[in-house]
């Protein structure tokens, strides 16, 4: 069960990051028309790299508190199903710790990311 949870949550990322590397390339600059034809099919303009890197870097880490969710629900899940099993209860117990643990990494990681990415845009001046 845990490797085909692994399996999906690396094809899902990759997927992902597929999808953000596209949009990432019809919104560059002006290579070969890109520019014009990406106008034409409705894409933004071009974003400076920070802010791509601060989109991408949200995408992931919102993808990673889903994924935390899911662990937390799943542990509740296994708890309500236990029946009194003292194994399975603390299996569970360890689980939605564990999750919650990683939900806590996660929130403070988006919040130094932010404050990294709001000072360097401010710096930068394109914020």
């Amino acid at each position: 069960m845990k490797k085909y949870l692994k399996l999906i949550s690396i094809f899902i990322f990759i997927i992902m990051i597929a999808f953000l590397s596209a949009n990432s390339l019809l919104a560059a600059e002006n290579f070969g028309g890109l520019k014009e034809a990406a106008g034409r099919a409705g894409y933004a303009e071009p974003q400076a790299p920070e802010i791509v890197v601060g989109q991408i870097i949200r995408y992931v880490l919102a993808f990673i508190g889903v994924i935390f969710l899911i662990l937390v629900i799943y542990g509740g899940f296994m708890w309500m199903t236990a029946a009194g099993n003292e194994e399975k209860i603390r299996k569970a117990k360890v689980l939605i710790t564990s999750a919650v643990i990683g939900l806590v990494i996660i929130l403070g990681a988006e919040a130094i990311t932010a404050y990294i990415l709001t000072k360097l845009l401010s710096t930068t001046g394109l914020f």
